[in-house]
């Protein structure tokens, strides 16, 4: 077990959104490099979503630059952190 802090971001997008999901994972990648990656995803009836594992809190910040470079609006931005890799808890939210 390591003491090291890692970070969750769940990214939910609104149904009505004019940026592809697959452009948005795409710039992600190349925004996180070295720091997190997109590891999962979906969509459903009432929006998608993005999930991002992250090993550095600067994340947050690429992630938020992304949505706002991309004109992504409505979109949700919730991050957890954990020390153990079992315990999380939310740390932050915001919304572009």
């Amino acid at each position: 077990m390591s003491d090291a802090p890692r970070f969750f971001y769940e990214i939910l997008l609104p149904s009505n959104g004019t940026t592809p999901r697959d452009q948005l994972e795409d710039e992600l990648e190349s925004a996180l490099a070295g720091l997190g990656e997109v590891t999962g995803g979906g969509s459903g009836v009432l929006g998608s979503n993005l999930d991002v594992d992250a090993v550095d809190e600067r994340a947050f910040g690429l992630i938020l630059s992304v949505l706002e470079r991309l004109e992504v609006t409505g979109a949700r931005v919730r991050e957890a952190t954990s020390t153990d890799g079992e315990t999380w808890s939310t740390s932050r939210t915001q919304t572009v």
